[in-house]
């Protein structure tokens, strides 16, 4: 994940042709971002899992900073898991 070297169809368009889009939200392109961290679906979950306090700085970061951040902070909501763990599961 943290080189960009997924097979997104956003990467998947640039090397052979055809539709960058999402595949359940053909409006948006699938980067490995939108992938893990944008498209919807992941976004309506990651945010019943972050604690609302990093909302802004967990949703606004690129993708090295997106990875970095969650290696190093703790961002959960609750104290009920480690967030390592929630993170690497959930991606």
């Amino acid at each position: 994940m943290m080189h960009n070297r997924l097979l997104t169809n956003e990467r998947r368009s640039r090397l052979f042709g055809g539709s960058d889009g999402c595949p359940f939200y053909t409006n948006q392109p699938e980067s490995t971002l939108h992938a893990f961290r944008d498209c919807r679906g992941i976004a309506l979950l990651w945010s019943q899992l972050i604690n609302p306090d990093a909302t802004q700085v967990f949703f606004g970061s690129n993708l090295e900073q997106w990875v970095n951040l969650n290696f190093g902070r703790e961002l959960r909501r609750g104290a009920n898991h480690n967030w390592m763990d929630i993170f690497i599961t959930a991606c």
